[in-house]
């Protein structure tokens, strides 16, 4: 049999007796004992502690026992044994033990111990104030720990302070002085946080002045500077015009350099105790060297001749020339030449202004006599001279006399004789002549002349005749005249209500408002171009205008991709008025588009699949009203290749094409021609060389594979799918179908004239058709000749790939690409 204990309670209530009896045995008769029962000791959460504080602990025993405590670190904390009572000793960690040692029921439990952390006391440093400082002076720190134990000093900023262990503080350096108090606490309190203190510390002022100014300085002279620091440290000296003098930085030893203001300036940086000295300036002129001038010997110049003399300066600087006698000799103030006028004393001066280091020099003149001198007459630039208009000429005598004028073309020109005024007479060449006859001082100068074209009068206007009456979508005819005879040029200024006929001045208006026409002339050779002319025509509504008519033959096709639609219109009455636009909407509704001129360019917000589109159009008078919604239909280019080993370098080529309604999705009208390349000898141009080429007109399958993303589409020579016929069956056309059944026809083309003789291709065109194919679509393209040039024998020639369709072709042959193209 199975006995169950009984539970712990159950034990406790059984009388000695039963007990005796259950095991079998009586007390003291030397039977089995009974054993005592299993018991544990558990700690509650430990409480916080301090150095020189009480908490309590608290222990329970499983057996509900009373526990003991004691104490495993006496130095620590301690414990009262009976009630848990704990006062903490010092800083560390506090272990405790709890006991319970049993009785007849209960074995002893198993020790329980509890540590925690016995935390210092806390304390805090306060500092006093510190004074400022100069530097070298000293002061006394106080601090005092709120424990009472003694602080230790130190400097945060050695380089500016010291301290001393008694808290003495003295100054080193400029700057801010930090000293920190520190107390590193005992077994009973912690450690204090640092506490600082800062104070300045500053250098002493200093002044800074010269010593006695000198007197003016000449450029290439030296002296020596003095200036004194109150603090008896040594200056340094900086010139601030380094153009105009320099100075030694240490011994103040001063260069002039160029003439000018010198200003030095003494600096005092100061040191550790010195603060640095405010700058001081000395402003002293300086002065350049002097020079003189000394000239060479006097030429001799007659009247109207011309002569250099020479002069030069102690410098050895250039020298300016000037005539002090204008009316007898002028001279070239750089080289000297002189140019004798007149009989007379000629009187030359020479200066030199000076430079940065040289002072002007003093003046120097030249005196000599001469006489008697020749002259001659030039011209100056021939001015322009047109017929009825006058122009002035220009003649000059180098004696500077007065010159007279005359025409040596009189029935060309005029002029008068004094003032060189010339009248235009006729168109031609005209000839003045410019005479001088000299004085007491120059002799007669050779006649000169000057010769002008005479050309027509360059001025030209433009007037306009009666402004004839205009009316919307009407014509009409402005007329202008140029005063010159030549023909004038029409443009419009108001370009949205008028355009004009360049040459005729045939005006249309095409919107309501003042139109204005501008004449111009451009002038040529003779004549200069006229001003503009404006002629404003008041544009009239005629009777019978409205608005205009339906759009007729709208068509919408893609543009250059599936985002983009082109919308163009055939022909729409414009109601008698210019058409001022065009606005094209969808359907279903979402997109509005308005464009100035047809055809209009519609962008979808993503794709325009599903959508037709309808349009009206416009006038001065208002809005027309909308043409029916037409679908979007675009026709592509397909040129597909097919890879024939056995007959290179012919490959056999689909080259049609195919209508895509992108309102429906449907693909129409696939059509074009095949070439055979087991036909031809590779002559004449590649891809096509001379192989015959099938025409396949009749599109008779279609569907759309949405795993592949996109349609197939198959065309057939003949207007019937029938197109393999095997033994073994299959659907007729199909790729897959002709594979699995060997993909033959039936019959030699001699021997089988009424076999259909059928020829397909099958084309994919994606969703997108202007993405290019991925290697899965063109997986599955395929084409079957069984045209009679195409047969091998029996055997139809067709194409496909074995990762389409499991097997290659009849000769191997395989899809390599396929090129879709908006036509």
């Amino acid at each position: 049999m199975v006995l169950t204990p009984p539970s712990r309670a159950a034990w406790a209530t059984l009388s000695c007796a039963a007990l005796v009896a259950a095991c079998g045995g009586a007390a003291g008769d030397g039977g089995p004992r009974v054993q005592d029962g299993p018991q544990s000791i558990r700690f509650d959460p430990a409480p916080a502690l301090r150095a020189g504080a009480t908490a309590t602990v608290s222990a329970q025993a499983s057996s509900g026992l009373p526990v003991s405590y004691g104490s495993q670190t006496p130095t620590v904390c301690s414990v009262d044994a009976a009630s848990g009572a704990l006062t903490g000793l010092a800083i560390g960690t506090c272990t405790l033990a709890a006991n319970q040692g049993g009785n007849d029921h209960f074995a002893p439990a198993p020790q329980a111990v509890l540590t925690l952390s016995v935390e210092g006391r806390p304390q805090a440093v306060t500092l006093t104030a510190l004074p400022a400082l100069l530097v070298g002076a000293s002061a006394q720190a106080e601090a005092v720990a709120s424990s009472g134990l003694a602080v230790a000093w130190s400097s945060q900023t050695p380089e500016v302070c010291s301290v001393s262990a008694a808290g003495l503080v003295h100054a080193l350096a400029a700057g801010t002085c930090t000293i920190a108090a520190d107390q590193a606490g005992d077994a009973t309190w912690q450690a204090a946080a640092q506490a600082l203190q800062s104070a300045l510390v500053s250098r002493a002022g200093q002044t800074l002045a010269f010593s006695a100014a000198p007197a003016g300085l000449t450029v290439g002279s030296a002296i020596t500077l003095g200036a004194g620091a109150s603090s008896g440290l040594a200056p340094a000296y900086a010139s601030e015009t380094g153009t105009v003098c320099r100075i030694d930085a240490v011994t103040g030893l001063l260069t002039p350099l160029a003439i000018g203001n010198c200003i030095v300036t003494a600096s005092q940086p100061g040191d550790v105790a010195w603060a640095p000295a405010t700058p001081v300036s000395l402003t002293l002129p300086v002065a350049g060297k002097a020079q003189s001038i000394s000239f060479d010997g006097a030429p001799d110049i007659a009247v109207g001749g011309s002569a250099a003399l020479h002069a030069t300066a102690s410098s050895g600087l250039a020298v300016s020339y000037r005539s002090l006698t204008g009316s007898v000799c002028t001279v070239d103030a750089g080289t000297g030449l002189v140019n004798r006028r007149a009989v007379g004393r000629c009187t030359i001066a020479a200066d030199q202004a000076g430079n940065g280091v040289w002072a002007p020099a003093p003046q120097a003149s030249l005196s000599f006599t001469a006489a008697n001198a020749a002259q001659s007459i030039n011209f100056s630039a021939a001015p322009a001279l047109v017929v009825g208009g006058t122009a002035t000429v220009r003649a000059v005598a180098t004696s500077g006399l007065p010159v007279s004028y005359a025409s040596l073309t009189p029935q060309t020109c005029g002029v008068n004789a004094t003032t060189g005024l010339a009248t235009g007479l006729a168109t031609g060449s005209c000839t003045i002549a410019a005479r001088q006859d000299g004085d007491a001082t120059w002799a007669a100068a050779a006649q000169a002349t000057q010769t002008l074209a005479v050309a027509p009068d360059p001025v030209q206007t433009i007037s306009f005749g009666a402004a004839p009456s205009l009316t919307l979508g009407g014509t009409a005819t402005v007329r202008a005249t140029a005063s010159s005879g030549l023909a004038v040029a029409y443009a419009s200024l108001s370009a949205g209500i008028c355009s004009v006929n360049a040459a005729s001045g045939l005006v249309s208006a095409f919107s309501m408002g003042d139109c204005v026409i501008a004449a111009n002339q451009a002038g040529n050779a003779s004549y200069n171009p006229a001003p503009q002319a404006t002629q404003t025509l008041p544009v009239q509504a005629p009777a019978g205008v409205t608005v205009p008519g339906v759009p007729q033959g709208v068509t919408a096709t893609l543009g250059t991709g599936l985002g983009n639609v082109v919308v163009a219109i055939g022909s729409v009455a414009s109601g008698g008025s210019g058409i001022t636009g065009y606005t094209v909407v969808s359907r279903p509704a979402g997109i509005t588009v308005h464009s100035a001129s047809a055809p209009v360019t519609v962008n979808c917000p993503s794709s325009c699949a599903g959508y037709a589109f309808a349009v009206y159009a416009s006038n001065a008078l208002g809005a027309g009203s909308a043409s029916a919604a037409v679908e979007v239909l675009t026709t592509f280019d397909v040129l597909t290749r097919f890879h024939e080993p056995d007959t290179q370098p012919r490959d056999s080529l689909f080259t049609g094409s195919f209508t895509l309604n992108s309102t429906t999705g449907a693909i129409s009208g696939l059509a074009g021609r095949l070439t055979e390349s087991m036909t031809g000898n590779a002559i004449g141009s590649p891809p096509y060389y001379d192989m015959t080429q099938v025409p396949l007109s009749y599109q008779l399958q279609s569907w759309r594979d949405a795993a592949l993303g996109g349609s197939f589409v198959a065309s057939f020579a003949k207007n019937t799918t029938s197109t393999f016929s095997t033994a073994a069956g299959g659907d007729g056309w199909s790729p897959q179908a002709g594979i699995a059944v060997g993909g033959v026809y039936a019959g030699f083309p001699a021997r089988y004239a009424t076999t259909i003789q059928n020829s397909s291709i099958l084309v994919f065109v994606p969703d997108d058709p202007f993405a290019p194919l991925t290697a899965a679509q063109l997986a599955r393209l395929a084409y079957a000749d069984c045209a009679p040039g195409g047969m091998m024998g029996a055997v139809c020639m067709t194409a496909t790939s074995s990762s389409g369709y499991g097997a290659v072709g009849t000769m191997s042959g395989y899809p390599v690409s396929q090129q879709i193209t908006r036509r």
